[in-house]
């Protein structure tokens, strides 16, 4: 299948691809032999379901017939559902069968001889029903012309004389006989059957048998009775022509064809997973869906005509499935994105009900959905399995367990799984409120092989207003590009202190998100590039308390730091030791909030053994206030929408400092005198709040060491 031919469904018959020229062969001989046995009229069918490829079949037997080796035919193609009513369709029958004898003086009396038998049942007034055929004058006319008996008996006895006489039969070919209503089709039977039939003059009709049988059964012949339906058209048809279905092999080298044009326009590689993951749903379903020319023209026409504006933008296998979806099951497409979008997308789910199902009745209510969206009883199966390789929710609730990695697997192939992703496949393309994946790999390319000395200004605007989404992207496509990581590190340090925390987003956090990506940028730094790098970064606004964070969180997670990481220890502890000797020297109520932040990092980085000494002694010897360091130990919490309030109390750089003692006896009364109770998330971050709860907490701690030692 070539990809002109995706968007046509006309008849091919120089396209043998499906072994059918043998089969026309054979249907051609059996007219022969009809022919060679009797003159007399004889009605075949042709039958094969919609779409695979009767029309084609047809052409070649039509061509066999007219142009073949064998005796020779006349073929009429006439078509009913061409016309728009009965008496239309009868016209339509006599022009043609007038017009298909020979011309020339010899047959002028033959054609009078049909003519008159024509009006003879149809009245005049309604010979004018063919449209922008006005036949009424001319066979009125012939009419007019004819002598002696007038009864339809002896005008037809007449008619059959002259077709008797004919060397050529005539071959009436009726195709499309299935999209006919229950009363149009009547009327073809009617004149194939009665009126039509006539020495030499024989007729092939193709159709869809259930299709036909379901419109028999809608008439008062058989309402409503599938066997009689089936007797009736035995008595219609005395040939039946079986069309051979398209062998598995068949589809699956159509489909394999097809796939390998898309592949090649489009450069698309499958890994062994992703061709897996199709084959399993090509195996469970689709085979089962494609079995006719037609359906599987009609899907990779699908894919064709909208995957070009998303060529590397999704994932094609997610793609392929979710077009299935929109051709064959409509109603499962439009509940994708609409009623079923957030539990697909594995959403934040408030209703108890559905959090309370177990397996069982979570398979029992999306089997009751997808019949609800009209997907047939055979089919609900198959579907289901289709729309498990594509969302987590249904992998899980099919095999029980998760295939692994989360949702961050569905970003990591811009699946349709993924929030990120998803608005693409419905709107086929880019949005506007998103950069296409395309430019991000650009831009790091770009930066990687010295091209690009800024970031891309719609990427970085992004980055600030939709951070994670866009800091997933750069995760993707800066691997084992250490030159490009280091240009970006001075723009996340730039970006973090232009984005806020925050813990509840359902995109994600986007101080957090930087954070991640942060980590994943050092790690890929050459150690030849850390100090310009550190240097750069730790200019920005927040850019030092970035690098500590990560660091940090690098070494949580590896026992042995690698050699970039170690370098990186180093810088910042020179750094950090220099802003803490500084700081330590000043009254701590002159040191910002935002500096005194350096101190938590400075002992994260350069460890309790050096930090905790050089803090006591400025307590002791009183350049810090004690009091103002108490309260320095309660952390605020950043909320969704804006709004703050106090959070956790540090008691851990009390006790490794001067300890809990010291304290106690400092502010024994303050301590006496405090508020039992107070819950720091209902607390503004204002200096009283803070000193009211920094004494509560003392007196908790207080009580709670008192309570140990007497129970010691």
């Amino acid at each position: 299948m070539s990809q002109s031919t995706y968007f046509r469904d006309d008849p091919d018959p120089d396209n043998d691809s499906l072994e059918r020229r043998a089969f026309a062969r054979r249907i051609v001989g059996s007219f022969t032999e009809m022919r060679a046995e009797s003159s007399a009229s004889v009605t075949a069918s042709l039958i094969g379901p919609w779409g695979s490829g009767k029309s084609t079949v047809l052409k070649m037997i039509v061509n066999g017939l007219e142009v073949g080796e064998g005796p020779k035919w006349t073929v009429v193609d006439l078509n009913p559902w061409l016309y728009s009513d009965a008496e239309s369709l009868q016209i339509a029958f006599f022009v043609a069968l007038r017009e298909a004898l020979p011309p020339g003086k010899r047959w002028k009396k033959g054609r009078e001889s049909i003519g008159n038998f024509f009006t003879s049942i149809s009245p005049f007034g309604k010979v004018n029903g063919l449209a922008g055929v006005d036949a009424s004058s001319a066979i009125e006319a012939i009419g007019k012309k004819i002598a002696g008996d007038i009864s339809a008996n002896a005008k037809k006895l007449k008619a059959e004389n002259v077709l008797s006489e004919l060397d050529s039969p005539i071959l009436f070919v009726m195709d499309d006989l299935d999209r006919l209503t229950p009363e149009e089709l009547m009327m073809v039977f009617k004149l194939v059957r009665l009126v039509g039939r006539l020495p030499n003059v024989y007729y092939l009709l193709a159709y869809d048998e259930k299709t036909m049988l379901d419109l028999i059964q809608q008439t008062d012949i058989a309402r409503g009775q599938p066997l009689r339906s089936r007797e009736y058209m035995e008595k219609i048809v005395q040939v039946r022509f079986d069309l051979p279905q398209m062998r598995p092999a068949q589809s699956a080298s159509m489909i394999s064809k097809a796939m390998e044009s898309l592949f090649s326009r489009y450069a698309i590689e499958l890994t062994e997973m992703e061709q897996e993951r199709f084959s399993s749903a090509y195996r469970e379903h689709l085979r089962r869906r494609l079995t006719t020319p037609r359906t599987i023209i009609q899907y990779f026409a699908q894919l064709e005509a909208f995957y070009g504006d998303l060529a590397q933008e999704v994932d094609f296998v997610d793609f392929m499935l979710l077009t299935f979806l929109r051709t064959f099951e409509p109603g499962v497409y439009e509940n994708i994105s609409g009623a079923w979008r957030d539990e697909l997308l594995g959403g934040n789910f408030t209703d108890w009900k559905l959090k309370k199902e177990d397996p069982a009745q979570k398979m029992d209510r999306w089997t009751g959905l997808l019949q609800e969206a009209q997907v047939a009883a055979t089919n609900v199966a198959g579907v289901m399995a289709v729309l498990g390789k594509m969302f987590l929710p249904i992998n899980t609730m099919l095999n029980s367990y998760s295939t692994g990695g989360g949702t961050s697997r569905y970003a990591a192939k811009r699946g349709i799984g993924h929030r990120d992703y998803f608005e693409r496949y419905f709107f086929f393309g880019v949005p506007e409120d998103d950069i296409p994946d395309a430019r991000v790999r650009t831009m790091v390319e770009s930066f990687e092989n010295g091209l690009q000395a800024n970031i891309d200004i719609e990427v970085q605007y992004a980055l600030i207003s939709d951070t994670s989404r866009v800091v997933r992207k750069l995760e993707r496509f800066t691997p084992g590009h250490p030159k490009a990581s280091a240009a970006l590190l001075p723009i996340m340090a730039e970006t973090y202190h232009l984005v806020r925390r925050e813990f509840l987003s359902p995109t994600g956090d986007p101080q957090g998100s930087i954070e991640y990506l942060t980590e994943k940028l050092f790690s890929e730094l050459e150690t030849s590039q850390v100090p310009a790098t550190i240097e750069i970064v730790t200019q920005a606004s927040q850019g030092l308390l970035l690098a500590v964070i990560t660091l940090t969180r690098a070494k949580k997670r590896d026992e042995e730091l690698s050699p970039t990481w170690v370098l990186i220890q180093n810088e910042l502890d020179a750094r950090l030791s220099q802003i803490a000797a500084d700081l330590l020297c000043r009254p701590l109520r002159e040191v910002s909030d935002l500096e005194y932040r350096h101190i938590y990092w400075w002992r994260e980085v350069a460890g309790r053994a050096k930090t905790d000494p050089l803090l006591t002694d400025a307590l002791h010897k009183g350049v810090w206030d004690s009091e103002e360091f108490l309260i320095r130990c309660i952390r605020i919490a950043h909320w969704s929408g804006g709004s703050e309030t106090l959070s956790e109390f540090d008691v851990e750089i009390l006790e490794k400092t001067v300890g809990l003692d010291y304290f106690y006896r400092k502010f024994r009364n303050q301590i006496s005198s405090a508020e039992d109770g107070l819950v720091a998330e209902q607390l503004a971050p204002t200096e009283a709040n803070k000193r009211r709860y920094a004494f509560s907490r003392l007196k908790w701690h207080q009580r709670r060491d008192s309570e140990k030692s007497q129970e010691g």
